[in-house]
């Protein structure tokens, strides 16, 4: 089978200067023109027309790319203290490549875990305290409700006996001034009138005071949901220690730089010493099991590359080796800028004879024409009628002048089909399996040209 790249065929180059030849051979004094009388033969080369398939292939240039890449960078600042691996060693999953000084990481660590021991020490008596409180608040309450309820009790009995006392003093009063009773008894009934009223208002100031203890022990109530708030405030604040714990333990576990995935190491971009930034690059890994190969494809080649398209894809550096595969993908927009799809190819390589970066040349088939009548690239020849080919035949000039049968060159006008560069599969009534083409002629040979094969050509 044969390679191809896609554009004019070959065999259209110098059709004008062939055109021009023929013409030439026309106006020149019959030479070689079959009429048979002693007319000088061509010696052409000829071949048989054969009917078989066409194959006609296509090589397009990829570009092969690890799987997977990564340029491992620091997240921290801190100093270089030592880089373990070297371009081209081989890396597991994990593998320590490069390490940052973590020693202020660690003293911050360790202040961290002391602030976070007090903040759960405060936590822990803050809960503690909460239940402790709420019942002496509620016990403050429950007391001074019953101290208001004897208040009020008392103040009950204090209006009754003020109100005896002093119905009784009104009455001896009247009673006195009838004559009825002596000074000496309104006096005793006046103090007992007077110890009444002084009983209740000592009853009433009691009331007040009983009535102010509730209200403040029900404002202590009210100091359990501040203390409880502030207990949430401990909690929010260990919480927060605990997630400053975390982090300096996550940056002190990004001071050790490690592979992300099995490969090689492909850039070594830091020595120890060198003080690292958030964002220097230190080391490149790029797993090289599995590779993908790259294909830019113009647009002229679009319609016959597709998922699953088999190919046969070379290293540029090493052509004596050459590997089958499928195309995986077809990008279905073209790269920004230009008429250029990108196919890719998932590939195994295991023994990571495959480089990243490297070039391959990839075949694949463009065209097929199958049972169909193929000719020598060479035979065919294009004018402005169109693609022809001689064929030669057998003729029978003059049987009384014993001429016999001699060979004649004709001109056939064909169409092609599916062509490579070594032949092309061609439709005319005028050829089929087993006709004899014209391959080499000369300059002079046209359509009725007496020839002689010269030799057979090699198709």
């Amino acid at each position: 089978m044969f390679e191809v790249r896609r554009g004019l065929p070959i065999r259209y180059a110098g059709a004008a200067l062939l055109a021009a030849t023929v013409l030439a051979a026309a106006g020149c004094g019959g030479a070689g023109r079959g009429d048979g009388k002693g007319a000088q033969a061509l010696s052409v080369t000829v071949d048989t027309a054969k009917r078989g398939s066409v194959l006609n292939y296509a090589t397009l240039d990829g570009q092969i790319q690890p799987l997977q890449e990564a340029t491992l960078s620091s997240n921290i600042q801190g100093l270089v203290v030592g880089v373990y691996v070297n371009e081209g060693d081989r890396v597991r999953r994990g593998e320590p490549l490069a390490k940052i000084d973590d020693a202020v990481l660690r003293a911050q660590l360790a202040q961290a875990r002391a602030q976070l021991a007090q903040a759960r020490a405060k936590y822990d008596s803050s809960l503690l305290q909460n239940p402790l409180q709420q019942q002496q608040s509620n016990a403050a309450v429950v007391n001074a409700e019953q101290s208001l309820l004897q208040a009020r009790n008392a103040l009950v009995s204090a209006k009754a006996g003020n109100d005896v006392a002093q119905s009784t003093f009104k009455s001896d009063q009247q009673l006195f001034a009838q004559g009825y009773l002596s000074q000496n008894q309104l006096d005793q009934v006046r103090s007992t009138a007077v110890s009444a009223e002084q009983q209740l208002n000592s009853v009433q100031a009691s009331l007040r005071q009983a009535q102010e203890n509730l209200a403040s022990a029900r404002k202590g109530t009210l100091q359990i949901d501040v203390q409880r708030a502030n207990t949430e405030g401990d909690k929010a604040n260990v919480a927060s220690m605990e997630a400053q714990v975390a982090l300096f333990r996550t940056q002190i576990a990004q001071t050790e730089i490690t592979a992300p995935f099995g490969g090689y190491v492909t850039a070594r971009k830091v020595d120890p010493g060198v003080l690292a930034m958030p964002g220097t690059a230190l080391v490149t890994v790029s797993q090289l099991a599995r590779v993908w190969i790259q294909i830019p494809i113009p647009n002229s080649d679009l319609a016959f590359v597709r998922a699953g398209t088999p190919v046969t894809f070379t290293p540029v550096v090493d052509p004596a080796h050459s590997y089958q595969a499928h195309i995986d993908t077809v990008n279905r927009t073209p790269s920004q800028g230009t008429l250029s799809y990108s196919a890719r190819i998932a590939f195994e390589n295991p023994a990571a004879r495959l480089r990243g970066g490297e070039l391959v040349r990839v075949r694949l088939l463009a065209a097929a024409s199958n049972d169909a009548i193929v000719v020598p690239r060479a035979a065919v020849f294009h004018t402005e009628a169109g693609d022809q080919v001689f064929i030669v035949r057998r003729q029978v000039e003059d049987k009384n002048a014993g001429n016999g049968k001699i060979l004649k060159a004709h001109v056939v006008t064909v169409r092609i089909g599916v062509e490579n560069e070594e032949v092309a599969a061609v439709s005319s009534p005028e050829i089929t399996a087993g006709t004899q083409v014209i391959v080499a002629r000369p300059d002079a040979l046209q359509d009725g040209s007496v020839v002689a094969i010269a030799s057979p050509g090699g198709g």
